[in-house]
């Protein structure tokens, strides 16, 4: 059986430990939708499929104007993409993520078959001091 230890971690791993618990991920980092459709929908407000807030008046677009429009969209697909490579890992492809996945699995199975086995003997122990109270109270 293959002998696993802390001190055998890749380096990535122990990258991934200490920015897990600074990287915190909010939902609206990666909610672009929204804005991008607000600005197709000033460029050509006929092609909406929703209906219009009547509360919210909409400013058709020039076309001219587009690129400052489109400059915060940018931003934000700019933070979302920064976000993601923060995240631990990122560079990992995914054959290397399966071995890692084997291996803990492997890993796993070594930690179930140490426990089944301090179990058995456990129980042997319990078999046999309770046949020695047993011998002695008689």
């Amino acid at each position: 059986m293959p002998s696993f230890s802390p001190n055998t971690a890749r380096p990535s791993q122990t990258t991934a430990t200490s920015n897990a618990s600074t990287t915190t991920l909010q939902p609206q980092v990666f909610d672009i939708l929204p804005p991008l459709h607000a600005l197709l929908s000033r460029l050509e407000p006929s092609l909406s499929t929703y209906p219009q807030d009547p509360t919210q008046p909409t400013q058709s677009l020039a076309y001219k104007d587009i690129p400052t429009e489109v400059q915060a969209i940018k931003i934000k697909v700019r933070r979302a993409l920064a976000a993601l490579k923060a995240l631990p890992d990122m560079e990992r492809n995914l054959q290397e993520q399966d071995e890692e996945i084997a291996e803990l699995e492997e890993r796993i199975k070594g930690q179930r078959e140490v426990l089944a086995r301090v179990g058995r003997k456990a129980e042997e122990a319990e078999r046999s001091l309770s046949a020695m109270g047993r011998e002695g109270g008689a």
